[in-house]
């Protein structure tokens, strides 16, 4: 009885926040105050709650403007073929980049807080080291909350490292990959066209009862006309924009960041070194005694470094010329005559130097960059100022009116249906009421968007479109039937000594194929060809698929004999591409394993069409 009163009471509002309270009071923890919104209201002003841990709506909406400029630039860079990179890549889908931001931030915040259950250190001189720009040698200035994400970030990396370097490659799989994608092959290709199916098809009789449940299944994919929305969009150039950047502010800007930004030469060191890379004669164990026998005796003696070692002239950061263990060494050696400990070259030796001068990095004078700085500076307030005055001003007809008027906004009238990868169409959707606005910044130019009329999408009736369904019928039948012929033919060729078709089946042989040869992959895949069909290992293996318009039923007829030197140069480099494969596949199995075991709750998420607008 006593129980199920105490359970009672646990259960009401007052309670959660006595319990609260009690928690705060007993452990200190700001932490719990941080969820205690959530746990008794049961709403969160984020989009997603991670373990109790909020995702903030300005962290999504900083993430989706970075998917947004990650989807434009593939774009721009792949044109047809930028979906299939973004998700091979980068895990991104274009058909909804909302779920892809979301996606990284929880796998972001699942990996932080695996970070704080792993034991991993980073010492603070460790932190200060990975904060020295690496051309000026200078330590950036970071402010305590930059330096606690920092070491935040740096742990992750680690925590990622040591998860992805946990995995290899099995000898049969790199064997394999080297015969499916790496050897040359000559191919019989039977290529069985779609249309002869469809004429097939076509002469069949079709019910009206057939048409129309074809049209019920598939009215919302294929039958409709979509929907629409009319707006108003005004363009505003920063040129017309009163922003006004003032010479001292271009000054603090120049003298803040001339070490990382405006540097003309950087800063050069000389030295002095001795190798001990004997490895045939001695092996590694041996010659690291060597290397720190002479340290000791050096330190001692310095002057045994003059008569003893390699004079090494100027070199920069950065510089192919050294190699990166050596080059870090010799810039954290802070005065002239420094020597530095025994340092690991890996499979080359190891190495012992000496300081013998330094000349420190010159900057381009201001006058030379100021011009750079002001463009910089007048996009970036303009930036600012335009969003901000521009959100004030859109709930108001009037000073909206006046705002556009005093800044120059040129007019447009749109009707447009949603466009995956048009901002002015996705703004339009994302508002609900006539007359709603939205502002944001684009290639340098602000836009105000309003919404002045919604299309809702509809269904076209079915006695319009019978001609047009009972077409689209016979296609899908078709479809279904080379298909079957595809897997038909496959089967009765295994094993055979030559490829056996049907007559209305086009077939042709081709030259040496080369995967390494995107031109030839290319012109295949114009073909209609999925070219994983070019993956058979064996000669005399059958491989069949189906493609957007035919089927193709696709013969390894042979396979180039490679010399063994040429063979081992491909393997390594086949190595190289399946080791990144499968630290990429572990670390993707261990973020799963974190999503299974946590708890994550999105269905307090606002419409995520309007957060990265309006920041």
């Amino acid at each position: 009885m006593m129980i199920s009163k105490i359970r009672t009471g646990i259960k009401s509002q007052w309670s959660k926040a006595f319990l609260i309270i009690l928690l705060v009071v007993v452990f200190g923890g700001m932490s719990v105050l941080k969820y205690a919104k959530y746990w008794i209201t049961g709403r969160t002003d984020g989009v997603a709650l991670v373990n109790g841990q909020e995702i903030s709506r300005a962290d999504f909406a900083q993430q989706k403007l970075e998917i947004e400029y990650i989807i434009k630039e593939a774009h721009k860079n792949y044109g047809a073929m930028s979906s299939f990179f973004l998700q091979h890549q980068y895990g991104i889908n274009v058909q909804n980049p909302d779920d892809s931001a979301l996606d990284r931030l929880i796998h972001k915040t699942l990996l932080m807080q695996a970070v704080e259950r792993f034991p991993l250190y980073l010492s603070s001189k460790a932190i200060q080291n990975a904060t020295i720009d690496p051309q000026s040698g200078v330590a950036l200035n970071l402010t305590d909350n930059e330096k606690r994400a920092f070491k935040e970030e740096k742990q992750v990396e680690l925590l990622s490292s040591l998860i992805q370097n946990a995995t290899w490659v099995p000898k049969f799989v790199i064997d394999e990959s080297y015969a499916s994608n790496v050897v040359p092959k000559k191919f019989t290709i039977a290529t069985l066209p779609l249309e002869h199916f469809i004429k097939e098809e076509e002469g069949k009789e079709i019910t009206t009862s057939e048409l129309q449940k074809f049209f019920e299944d598939n009215k919302n994919k294929l039958y409709f006309i979509p929907a629409k929305r009319a707006g108003n969009v005004w363009t505003f150039d920063s040129a017309k924009f009163p922003v006004n950047i003032s010479d001292k502010t271009i000054e603090d800007k120049y003298n803040k960041e001339k070490h990382l930004n405006y540097i003309d030469k950087p800063a050069q060191i000389k030295i002095r070194e001795i190798r001990f890379d004997d490895l045939k004669g001695k092996g590694l164990n041996q010659l690291q005694e060597q290397a720190e026998a002479f340290l000791k005796e050096v330190t001692a003696n310095p002057a045994l470094f003059e008569e003893k070692g390699t004079l090494v002239d100027f070199f920069s950061k950065g510089s192919k010329k050294k190699e990166g263990a050596l080059e870090v060494a010799a810039f954290r050696l802070k005065t002239d005559g420094d020597i530095s400990p025994v340092i690991n070259l890996g499979d080359k030796g190891f190495a012992v130097i000496q300081r013998v001068a330094r000349k420190e990095a010159t900057y381009k004078p201001l006058a030379q960059v100021k011009d750079q700085i002001r463009k910089t500076l007048l996009k970036n307030e303009f930036s600012n100022q335009f969003k901000l005055k521009a959100n004030n001003s859109k709930s108001d007809a009037q000073e909206l009116k006046t705002f556009i008027e005093k800044n120059g906004g040129t007019l447009e009238h749109v009707t447009i249906p949603l466009k995956e990868n048009d901002q002015i169409a996705r703004r339009l959707f994302a508002l609900t009421k006539v007359n709603d606005c939205s502002v944001f910044i684009q290639e340098g130019k602000g836009y105000i968007v309003q919404l002045t009329g919604i299309t809702t999408k509809q269904t076209l009736p079915f006695d319009m479109i019978v001609g047009q369904v009972k077409k689209d019928l016979a296609k899908e039948k078709a479809r279904k039937s080379l298909t079957q012929a595809v897997n038909k033919i496959k089967a009765e060729n295994y094993g055979k000594e030559s490829l056996k078709v049907p007559a209305y089946a086009k077939t042709q042989k081709t030259d040496w194929v080369d995967r390494a040869d995107q031109e030839q992959l290319k012109k295949l895949a114009e073909q209609g060809l999925p070219l994983n069909t070019l993956s058979i290992e064996k000669k005399g293996l059958v491989m069949g698929a189906v493609g957007k318009n035919d089927g193709y039923i696709v013969r390894l007829d042979e396979l180039k004999s490679v010399d063994e030197a040429t063979k081992t140069t491909k393997k390594k480099e086949l190595i190289v591409a399946l080791d990144q494969r499968f630290k990429s596949v572990t670390m993707g199995s261990f973020i799963a394993s974190l999503y299974k075991n946590a708890t994550i709750d999105t269905s307090k998420t606002p419409d995520m069409g309007n957060i990265s607008y309006e920041i």
